[in-house]
């Protein structure tokens, strides 16, 4: 089952090949490993599962991805500068809580490059 999206005013299916495609452009960009896995988690968390953004804690992240408080922060900043990820924050609680949700989703720049890489692969290999 494919989850449609519109690119270019078009519609454009993404299958399990297209998510594939997704990850591997996400494992070749040049930025550091934490800030790779916290937008291969994102990835997984939204597009994977047919929807755009998802409300994941702080804690949860930490756990999942066994990364300190500090380096969770920083990579998720430095995402956010390289203008990769998008994130919504919750107001107030402690940031420690697993009751505090933030809404994640890769940035709509990121996703048209990927589109884009998704097409590039289809063409060059002759895939339809």
């Amino acid at each position: 089952m494919a989850f449609t999206i519109n690119y270019n005013d078009e519609p454009f299916e993404l299958d399990y090949f297209a998510k594939v495609i997704m990850f591997q452009k996400i494992i070749d960009l040049d930025i550091n490993k934490n800030t790779k896995s916290v937008l291969l988690y994102v990835l997984r968390k939204t597009l994977c599962f047919d929807k755009f953004e998802d409300r994941l804690s702080m804690y949860h992240l930490q756990q999942k991805l066994e990364l300190s408080s500090s380096t969770l922060r920083k990579s998720i900043e430095i995402a956010e500068e390289k203008q990769l990820l998008k994130v919504t924050r919750s107001k107030g609680g402690d940031m420690q809580s697993n009751k505090r949700f933030n809404k994640f989703r890769l940035s709509d720049s990121l996703i048209i490059e990927l589109i884009d890489f998704i097409e590039e692969v289809r063409y060059n290999n002759d895939f339809k």
